[in-house]
Formats: structure tokens, C-alpha cells, sequence
């Protein structure tokens, strides 16, 4: 009796009539976008799905670093955007109101005391950590929760209520 095969995953590596076979030129694409180009723009190769895929998705991946790239020219928020994607995290421990045009900024109060000072600003107290009224898992299930709300949009934060969406690439003078 014969066994049966399990399907293959991978597609396969034949060579067509002419040239590179199609995972061959599938991973040169992704060397830089000139032969991803070249595959699009050859006959030979741009009928071929596989190939076309590939190309069309390193062009896509080098669009995004590029746009990314530039993203990154702004000090530091800009940096963590460009790395994060559309949501920041900053713990705070003075209570800075910064937010940012480009990406919400959740801003976590590492004590209580400032938290309840400053809850116009404000978005997550992690101040329970210290004081023993919850414990770390609590609340990071909790920031967790809070991170999901406001990159899905369902929630804003402070920053964003309150119109706090400056570009500043640096302060002049004294920070407090």
C-alpha cells in the first residue's frame, strides 16, 4: 500500500523556458530595488506571480524605509516614532506635557503622588507598583490594555484631548 505525500509549502523552484528560476529572482529582488525594478520591467520575468509578488513587495518595503527615513530626521520622538510605528510610550517623572502630531504619546507616571497632581496629562499610573497596591503583572495587563485602546483609536490621550500636539526638535534653555 502506498502512503500518502504531504503537500509541499514552498513554491516550486523550477526554472521557466528562460533565465532564473522563480525563487531565485524572488530573493534577488530583495537585494535593492534595482533588480525588483528590472523584474517588473523584463517580459521574461514580470508574467511570473511569484517573481511579480516579490518585486512589487521589496519596492513597498524600500517605499516605507525611505518614508520612515525621513521620519527619523526629527530627534529623538522622532526616532522612537520612526522605530515604534504609531505609538509611544514615555515613562515621565515630572510630568512633561509633550505630545506629538504624528503618533499618540501615552504618557505612564512612575508615582501616584504626580499622577494625581498632574491627571490632565497624565494617561497611566504605574505609582501602584511602588506603593504595593498592585503588582507588576496587574499593570502591565492594565498599560496593555490602555496601549490597544488608543492605537486602535477607540481612545485618546491627554495629549490629544488637550491639543498638545507641538513639533519641538529641541528646547531652548533650562527643562524642568
Amino acid at each position: 500500500m502506498e502512503e500518502p505525500q504531504a503537500p509541499s509549502s514552498a513554491p516550486p523552484a523550477a526554472a521557466a523556458d528562460s533565465g532564473l528560476a522563480d525563487n531565485v529572482a524572488g530573493a534577488l529582488a530583495y537585494i535593492t530595488i534595482i533588480p525588483a525594478i528590472l523584474f517588473l520591467v523584463l517580459p521574461d520575468y514580470n508574467k511570473r506571480s511569484f517573481i511579480r509578488f516579490h518585486a512589487f513587495q521589496c519596492i513597498c518595503l524600500a517605499v516605507c524605509a525611505f518614508a520612515l527615513g525621513l521620519l527619523m530626521i526629527i530627534p529623538i520622538l522622532g526616532w522612537i516614532v520612526g522605530i515604534v510605528g504609531d505609538l509611544v510610550l514615555i515613562t515621565t517623572g515630572l510630568g512633561t506635557p509633550t505630545g506629538n502630531p504624528i503618533a499618540p504619546v501615552v504618557k505612564i507616571s512612575s508615582n501616584s503622588t504626580l499622577a494625581g497632581r498632574m491627571s490632565d496629562i497624565i494617561d497611566f499610573d504605574a505609582g501602584a507598583i511602588v506603593t504595593g497596591q498592585a503588582t507588576t503583572a496587574e499593570c502591565a495587563g492594565k498599560l496593555l490594555e490602555l496601549s490597544i485602546e488608543v492605537a486602535s483609536g477607540a481612545r485618546l490621550t491627554r495629549a490629544e484631548l488637550l491639543g498638545q500636539n507641538d513639533f519641538i526638535p529641541w528646547k531652548r534653555g533650562v527643562s524642568l
